[in-house]
């Protein structure tokens, strides 16, 4: 039986950060996490980071894969330093409105992956294809965290 646990993970998830983000003032926003980045950039950064598994499996489906292709370990690090620039230059409400357009995409595609595909990504060790509350909820309670904020 094919395990879509993953399913309502990433809709608790969704929910948090837009529970989350319907609390954010434009102060909230601009708020510095550490490292350069923002309340903001760290949005930005989830938006990419759900599309980019979005454009992953609309690639592997048109290829055929059961699987979108691996990369790189030194991907992510490469892509996020690349594009921090423009994560900083996006106003802040239109980061979180990324933010959130992106992971409800994401969730929508997610229910509708193949049992094969859903089945294949955890036996390859891939769970973060499917299980995007991973990184979500990490930066949501990064953000909590730096506003200090404990409610969820």
């Amino acid at each position: 039986m094919t395990d879509r646990s993953f399913e309502g993970r990433n809709t608790r998830a969704s929910d948090a950060l837009r529970s989350l983000v319907e609390t954010l003032s434009a102060d909230d926003l601009a708020t510095d996490l550490g490292g350069n980045w923002t309340v903001a950039t760290c949005l930005a950064h989830l938006a990419f980071w759900d599309r980019w598994q979005i454009a992953r499996w609309r690639a592997a489906a048109a290829a055929g894969l059961v699987l979108p292709t691996d990369v790189s370990d030194n991907v992510p690090d490469l892509v996020n330093a690349t594009l921090e620039a423009t994560w900083r230059a996006l106003p802040g409400a239109t980061a979180a409105a990324l933010a959130l357009q992106a992971a409800s995409e994401f969730d929508a595609l997610a229910v509708e992956l193949p049992d094969t595909s859903v089945d294949a990504a955890p036996a390859a060790g891939r769970v973060r294809l499917l299980d995007r509350s991973i990184h979500r909820l990490e930066h949501v309670a990064q953000i909590r965290g730096c506003l200090g904020r404990t409610d969820r």
